[in-house]
């Protein structure tokens, strides 16, 4: 399972994911492999937004259009002070899935 995220660079922008590995990377987005996950299944994604050098707090809105890719109701992460993660729950849902590979994308503004 892949899941693409589209970054934009908003003061150094970071965004970690608290499973898999970036597996490729090229401008403007970062591929992550998420591993094998059985259809049926739900599983948590921690997605985490970072600022890293930008001296005032920052807010990252999370966008996913993806059906098994769910995030919560408000998909903020506000206030993010320079030099802190903070993070937001976000849903895999294979319980309507056919077996085989996804790909999924977040955008983050």
């Amino acid at each position: 399972m892949r899941l693409r995220l589209e970054t934009g660079v908003i003061c150094a922008l970071l965004v970690f994911l608290a499973f898999g590995s970036a597996a490729a990377q090229a401008p403007g987005y970062r591929d992550v492999d998420l591993g094998a996950r059985r259809s049926g299944e739900i599983f948590t994604l921690k997605l985490g937004a970072q600022n890293a050098n930008c001296g005032q707090p920052i807010d990252f809105r999370f966008n996913s259009k993806s059906n098994w890719l769910r995030l919560p109701a408000d998909p903020v992460v506000r206030q993010v002070p320079a030099g802190q993660t903070k993070y937001l729950d976000a849903t895999i849902d294979l319980s309507g899935a056919a077996p085989g590979p996804k790909i999924g994308f977040i955008d983050i503004d």
